[in-house]
């Protein structure tokens, strides 16, 4: 079975569109976004109290002056990643099998963009995402959580469940998901770790989501199983 070539790249166009969203509306799911891109850029502040165009220039001139300043370490982090992710890539791809099955992955770019906000959105219809190069011991495992959503919303499709759960629906079981699949020991061993549950929000509902994923633990029958309960949560 063939699988994507992950590749990592520098945007700084795409950071200042993404910092602008998240210090515009940083909250879900529990988590404040905008507090944490404010706790690593603290002169970005100013630019939180602005509107409109103002916000948005004051934001473009704070990250060109951070791309001039850092060009070195962003190159730098790009490079390493990597060299890093390549080691690890046939791994993940062979772990990932082991929870969706031999389904092709969809088509995409499957790129990370080396991104100074600590953010990390996914983009599914590209297949491309941001990877915080600020926190380097975090780097696999979130590159791993991208790219096991590509795969989580290419078996939604396929199950053609889509219009039975909203959005957002979709979006809190996506996660759900990850949180649960990046605690399993082949996940572990490349993450170097045992990642926390990513969302407030998710906690107090963690276990029962295990519950239904240990019934099987494959994807298929987790996203059939958990359907109902995601309702009712939210």
């Amino acid at each position: 079975m063939s699988y994507p070539k992950i590749k990592f790249a520098i945007n700084k166009s795409l950071d200042k569109r993404m910092t602008y969203e998240f210090l515009k509306d940083g909250t879900k799911a529990g988590l404040n976004f905008a507090e944490g891109v404010l706790k690593i850029h603290p002169d970005l502040k100013i630019a939180q109290r602005l509107q409109g165009k103002e916000k948005i220039s004051a934001i473009n001139k704070y990250v060109d002056k951070y791309y001039d300043e850092n060009s070195n370490s962003l190159l730098l982090a790009k490079s390493t990643f990597q060299k890093e992710w390549d080691v690890y890539e046939k791994n993940f791809f062979q772990a990932a099998e082991g929870v969706f099955g031999r389904i092709s992955w969809p088509k995409g770019q499957y790129k990370g963009f080396i991104s100074i906000i600590p953010s990390g959105p996914r983009f599914i219809g590209t297949k491309t995402w941001q990877t915080p190069y600020l926190t380097p011991q975090y780097f696999k495992a979130q590159v791993i959580h991208e790219v096991l959503h590509f795969q989580f919303f290419n078996l939604v499709n396929k199950l053609k469940i889509s219009d039975q759960l909203t959005e957002d629906q979709l979006w809190h079981l996506s996660e759900i998901f990850n949180d649960i699949v990046q605690r399993e020991p082949e996940f572990e061993k490349i993450q170097g770790y045992k990642k926390n549950i990513g969302y407030p929000d998710h906690i107090s509902i963690h276990k029962k989501y295990l519950s239904i994923w240990q019934r099987s633990k494959n994807a298929k029958l987790f996203i059939l199983n958990a359907m109902k309960e995601i309702r009712k949560d939210f």
